[in-house]
């Protein structure tokens, strides 16, 4: 099996990320709500620190032969949507692998659909609720690179983000598939997933591999001050 470039699903990872003041107009109440909450809270961090332990399946679908790699990682957030990751470590297939210049960076991919912008732009169409959550389906005005599709879910009670599910409108050359699953199942002192799912297929040389990322997120800590120079 070909070695696969794990660094690319750092890639197309997309996140949520701050929103502003919101507009009533034609918008569901929990969107605004939930709006309006998730501005007060960004508001108010410039950065946060957070511990990742993630593990990546690459399946190679002609030869059937799977690689797993685990990593233990630090994520840095700078506001308004840069990352930088330091890979603590890493293991491939169960082998330790060296993470020397273990410094990868990132950056924002999607519009979001809380910030000012994004509730300008997409539409929110309430599919279900019951007496705890409203889920709604979310779709952009146009097929564009830089918009997402999907699901937002919201507590009822607080207005908080309970899931995302989100798919990119326009797949990029060699992605054949991608889904992104965000699950807000802990209470942290601002809104940031605990554990997110990616599925993806990938075509890249007449070969396609099946790919899933699983991420547990803790260890928040938000407004600190950074290494020098870590975002340079």
């Amino acid at each position: 099996m070909k070695k696969f470039d794990f660094h690319f699903i750092f890639l197309i990872l997309p996140a949520i990320l701050p929103a502003t003041s919101v507009s009533a107009k034609e918008l569901p109440f929990p969107i605004i709500k939930a709006g309006e909450l998730f501005q007060a809270e960004r508001s108010k961090v410039n950065n946060y620190a957070v511990r990742q332990e993630i593990k990546t399946e690459a399946t190679d679908r002609s030869t059937g032969k799977t690689e797993i790699e685990k990593r233990r990682q630090k994520g840095f957030f700078r506001n308004p949507g840069k990352f930088v990751f330091i890979v603590e470590e890493k293991k491939i297939n169960g082998i330790k692998q060296d993470v020397y210049g273990n410094l990868e960076k990132s950056s924002k991919v999607f519009i979001d659909w809380l910030s000012k912008e994004g509730l300008l732009q997409y539409s929110f169409l309430e599919m279900e609720s019951n007496n705890e959550i409203s889920k709604f389906r979310v779709t952009p005005p146009a097929s564009k690179d830089k918009f997402s599709k999907g699901e937002l879910w919201i507590d009822k009670n607080t207005f908080k983000i309970k899931r995302v599910i989100q798919e990119p409108s326009v797949l990029k050359k060699g992605i054949k598939s991608q889904r992104l699953e965000l699950f807000f199942e802990e209470n942290y002192e601002f809104q940031e997933p605990s554990f997110s799912r990616l599925t993806a297929t990938v075509r890249k040389d007449n070969s396609e591999t099946e790919i899933k990322v699983e991420a547990e997120f803790s260890d928040y800590k938000f407004n600190i001050e950074f290494p020098p120079g870590l975002f340079k």
